[in-house]
C-alpha cells in the first residue's frame, strides 16, 4: 500500500515496530521508500536516525544516499541518481552545487 493512504498515527506506530525489528536483526534487507514527503519524511528520519548505530556498514551507507535523494527531491526538486526513475514527471538531475543538507 501506498504510505499515504497512512494516517499519521497508523504510520508512527508503523515505525515503532519497524524500529524494533531494525534493532533485533541487525542483517535485516532495508526496503527504504523511493519518495517521501513532509511530515512522514521526518518521522522516518527520526526512526532511522534511532537506529543508525546499530545498522552494518552496508545499511548505514544505503540510509545515507536514501536520506540525500530524499532531500534534495522534497527541497529542490531534482535528483542526484544517474538515471531518473521514470514517473509520470521526471526530476532533473541535481547540479553539483546544491546544497543538500539543511537543519530540518
Amino acid at each position: 500500500p501506498s504510505t499515504s493512504t497512512f494516517s499519521s498515527a497508523d504510520y508512527d506506530t508503523l515505525l515503532s515496530a519497524a524500529r524494533s525489528v531494525l534493532l533485533d536483526v541487525s542483517s535485516a534487507v532495508m526496503n527504504l521508500p523511493a519518495t517521501l514527503d513532509g511530515q512522514k519524511l521526518k518521522q522516518m528520519m527520526i526512526t532511522l536516525r534511532s537506529v543508525y548505530g546499530t545498522l552494518n556498514e552496508d545499511q548505514r551507507v544505503e540510509v545515507l544516499n536514501w536520506a540525500r535523494e530524499q532531500m534534495v527531491q522534497n527541497n529542490f526538486s531534482c535528483t542526484l541518481k544517474k538515471t531518473p526513475n521514470p514517473k509520470p514527471k521526471p526530476l532533473a538531475s541535481c547540479k553539483p552545487t546544491v546544497k543538500w543538507l539543511d537543519s530540518d
